[in-house]
């Protein structure tokens, strides 16, 4: 479901990965993982799980919810 939200919500504002990824602060590398629902933020950084979970939370909310 999120990988779907997160193209949808690029093609509404014409925005490449990169400039979702800056928005948001994070990789493009981490946006294209987000999309193809490969991403697990305990091993992509050195984030607690709760932090992790808080940043995907706020990412969410902010942007698609």
């Amino acid at each position: 479901m999120l990988k779907n939200d997160i193209i949808v919500f690029r093609a509404k504002k014409r925005w490449t990965q990169q400039q979702l990824a800056d928005a948001v602060a994070v990789s493009r590398q981490t946006i294209a993982a987000l999309e193809k629902e490969k991403y697990n933020p305990l091993l992509s950084h050195n984030f607690s799980q709760e932090e992790a979970q808080m940043n995907f939370l706020l990412f969410y909310g902010y942007f698609i919810g």
